[in-house]
């Protein structure tokens, strides 16, 4: 069974004040707070997704050379440092820290 959501429109500051009557005031303080919600809502999902992707670079390099601090003859690579890198998360070029791992010779 499928659920309808309701679905909530923003307009611009041109297209609310003929949509409703309402005072000028009123229509510019509800378009700066529709404005501020997005940008609110933009931040935080940069910052989860940042996160997220901390969280899976971390664990592909634990994956490749094991857990920080444990010994293992075995091992294919090691912590090599970071390098910059960069994302695009919400229309913009983030720089971001990834990890280098290094391939470990074969003897």
């Amino acid at each position: 069974m499928k659920k309808k959501l309701p679905v909530i429109t923003v307009a611009e500051r041109d297209e609310a004040a003929w949509l409703v009557d309402l005072p000028g005031e009123l229509t510019t303080a509800l378009a700066d707070i529709a404005s501020a919600a997005r940008d609110g809502l933009m931040a935080l999902s940069c910052t989860a997704g940042l996160c997220v992707l901390e969280a899976v670079l971390q664990a592909e390099l634990t994956q490749v050379a094991g857990p920080i601090g444990h010994h293992d003859p075995g091992r294919s690579a090691t912590r090599n440092g970071t390098a910059p890198g960069s994302v695009v998360l919400g229309g913009r070029t983030v720089a971001v820290q990834r990890p280098r791992p290094a391939a470990l010779p074969r003897s």
